[in-house]
């Protein structure tokens, strides 16, 4: 079987190299259209012209990166992931684990993917829905970031703005009913399960007080 590059052209934005791929045996003719990533079409050190079936594979592998990077990046578009929730969602698509991992790790080299700064990003919104740390944390843990970068995150969050958040909690959930120890003790509960802790918890209720006598 011969295999011959019949056209190479970049794509529109620039960001991926379609190949034109015609197989014959003699008698039978098949023309592929394979699209890869332009970042690395150079390496491969394909031009038109008869290749052997060793290059014509690994156009293949590299076809199949190039969707599943493709695949990364439309899912991105609805926010950021963590590099392990990404391959999962790309697993998901249909994509073998192996080209997930490898696809992820290629996001990452694009700039696609930085965990450091997105676990930044996304504590602060965590304090915009008045979550306390522990809730921040648990819930980024959970999407698969690196401890690391979550117990970073958190530690740079503004404490003073964490109090006042949870003051706030106070004073517009309960108001002067958290005197009952009964609803205080609902209050605490629930101000808990937001990710505060019990000190954080006594500071603001003692703020809220001192504001209200």
């Amino acid at each position: 079987m011969t295999v011959t590059v019949s056209a190479i052209t970049a794509t529109g934005d620039g960001a991926n190299v379609r190949l034109f791929v015609v197989l014959s045996d003699g008698e039978h003719r098949d023309t592929r259209e394979l699209l890869v990533l332009a970042s690395r079409f150079a390496s491969l050190g394909v031009v038109k012209g008869e290749i052997d079936e060793a290059t014509f594979s690994r156009l293949e592998k590299e076809a199949e990166l190039c969707l599943a990077v493709r695949r990364g990046v439309s899912a991105l578009l609805y926010g950021p992931c963590s590099e392990r929730q990404l391959a999962y969602k790309l697993r998901h698509k249909g994509i073998t684990e192996a080209m997930a991992r490898a696809a992820v790790r290629t996001l990452v080299q694009m700039g696609y993917i930085d965990e450091a700064s997105d676990t930044v990003r996304l504590a602060e919104r965590g304090v915009a829905k008045q979550w306390g740390q522990r809730r921040i944390a648990a819930e980024l843990l959970q999407k698969g970031y690196r401890e690391a970068y979550v117990k970073a995150a958190v530690n740079a969050l503004d404490e003073e703005q964490i109090l006042g958040n949870c003051e706030a909690l106070i004073a517009s959930r309960y108001g002067t009913a958290i005197d009952n120890p009964c609803d205080r003790k609902k209050a605490f509960s629930a101000l808990v399960r937001l990710g505060y802790s019990a000190s954080q918890i006594q500071e603001a209720y003692a703020r809220f007080k001192q504001e209200n006598i």
